[in-house]
């Protein structure tokens, strides 16, 4: 399962706390400077690790070695 986190920052500042939302919409939110977004891996299934290759370009040999740690 991944989880997506995120928070909104204002002049340094949090401003609101964004937890438990989808991968994709995570990754939506990366793309706004004023997000730091965070992914939670938590018994990641070939699905989830699939999602992480096409989103993020990972390397196959990167996921390959994720899998066995």
């Amino acid at each position: 399962m991944i989880r997506a986190f995120a928070r909104k920052f204002d002049a340094n500042k949090v401003v609101s706390e964004v937890s438990d939302v989808s991968p994709d919409k995570g990754l939506r939110l990366l793309g706004d400077s004023h997000y730091h977004v965070w992914f939670d891996l938590c018994a990641p299934s070939d699905e989830d690790y699939t999602w992480l290759e096409r989103s993020f370009y990972f390397h196959p040999l990167t996921i390959e070695d994720a899998k066995q740690h």
